[in-house]
């Protein structure tokens, strides 16, 4: 739409929070929680995102990622 200034209004961001459930190995979950959690760590400061993964001695565990869409993208 057109404001009286001749601009474009911005339309308002909606509100969706997004939830991505991913299966993976082991050695990939290491990788993301990275050494006391650090890289985990730093993905959801950076991110704003929550991320969770699955306890257990399993081969393959469960991660979570939950939050807006842009946040979700960025972790």
């Amino acid at each position: 739409m057109s404001g009286s200034d001749g601009g474009l209004e911005e339309e308002p961001e909606l509100s969706i929070t997004l939830t991505l459930r991913m299966l993976m190995h082991g050695k990939e979950v290491g990788s993301i929680i990275g050494k006391k959690g650090e890289t985990v760590k730093r993905i959801r400061e950076q991110s704003s995102a929550r991320i969770t993964i699955s306890e257990g001695s399993c081969p393959e565990r469960i991660t979570t990622i939950t939050g807006s869409t842009a946040a979700v993208f960025h972790a």
